[in-house]
């Protein structure tokens, strides 16, 4: 596919690896006082990297190892990147579900459809969360707020200048010209259902 130009967004990718097959999340956010410079992917990199490790990989299985995070400004194909690498396992203990197991975190921006909504796939879900095909109200409760402070612009874990997005290319099943960023405004589970993600199995991921 083409490369569609997103003005004034960075691709955050979190890698991580889980009994050896990748385990991929990625975010979107927009620079409200561009242009983006090789300092603000800088500082995204080691803001949204330090939150990954410092919040959300305790909460998930030993398995689970955090290897990086990559920043890549996708106003045109010769912007910033940056990649910063992080040697960090899950900290949960006592056995996790197989590699296809995640469960699904929702982004909503207010707008109906694909293009208004985005979702990370949770890799490395403890046992002990889970009761059959459900995940426990407590543990899907602390996951879904490792997210809450991305909500918040000026403060927390954001360096200023940023907010989170989630990002439309096409539009009626057609490429857009350029890229388009709709703030996300809740973080949310649609159900406690657990879901799967094939590629996460062994020998298929890589």
């Amino acid at each position: 596919m083409p490369f569609v130009p997103c003005p004034n967004i960075a691709k955050v990718t979190l890698t991580g690896d889980l009994s050896g097959e990748l385990a991929i999340n990625d975010l979107h956010f927009e620079r409200t006082a561009p242009p983006i410079t090789g300092l603000d992917i800088a500082d995204l990199a080691t803001a949204i990297g330090e939150w990954w490790r410092d919040h959300m990989v305790p909460l998930l299985d030993d398995r689970y190892f955090f290897s990086q995070v990559k920043v890549v400004d996708l106003t045109s194909e010769a912007s910033y990147q940056t990649v910063i690498g992080y040697e960090t396992s899950g900290g949960v203990s006592g056995g996790g579900a197989p590699n296809n197991v995640a469960f699904c975190i929702s982004f909503k921006s207010g707008l109906a459809g694909r293009a208004g909504n985005g979702r990370n796939f949770l890799p490395g879900i403890p046992l002990q969360y889970l009761s059959g095909n459900l995940i426990n109200p407590e543990p899907l409760g602390l996951l879904l707020a490792v997210y809450y402070p991305l909500l918040v612009t000026g403060t927390g874990v954001l360096p200023a200048g940023w907010k989170w997005v989630t990002l439309s290319r096409r539009v009626a099943g057609a490429a857009r010209p350029a890229g388009v960023g709709f703030g996300v405004s809740a973080v949310v589970a649609t159900d406690n259902i657990v879901d799967s993600q094939r590629r996460r199995l062994p020998g298929r991921g890589r």
